[in-house]
């Protein structure tokens, strides 16, 4: 729901951290991982198509990195998710009401205009036949 280039950094770093409390471990020396160069052998092994490669590069930083962000997503990713999906449902239902409403509005509208043209035309036709 919040996923965008700017709440990514908060995203990973919260699943991260939360990941780490919840495994009770720590980077050593407060160093991250090697992400860029971990990477960087994936891919290479994935241009080369060499499987081996590529998993034995994701290996490096399963579990110093994505490991904890996995076990900390599962945390907070429902933490986060239950109460925004019922705040969606609600402003939908909201934005549903107001829309039906408008539109009611409009139909009455377009209705009472037909109605008051029709009247007219009677008294037209009447006037018409006298």
């Amino acid at each position: 729901f919040f996923g965008n280039p700017i709440t990514f950094p908060i995203i990973w770093a919260t699943t991260y951290q939360t990941g780490q409390v919840v495994l009770q471990t720590q980077q050593q020396g407060g160093e991250a991982p090697a992400l860029g160069a971990a990477m960087k052998g994936v891919m290479q092994a994935c241009m080369k198509l060499d499987g081996t490669a590529a998993l034995s590069a994701l290996g490096d930083i399963w579990f110093p990195l994505l490991y904890p962000m996995l076990v900390g997503g599962l945390i907070v990713g429902p933490l986060v998710a239950v109460p925004i999906y019922f705040i969606t449902r609600r402003a939908a239902g909201v934005f549903r009401e107001k829309r039906r409403n408008k539109l009611m509005a409009k139909a009455t509208e377009i209705r009472d205009k037909a109605k008051h043209l029709a009247a007219q035309s009677n008294i037209s036709n009447k006037a018409e036949q006298a």
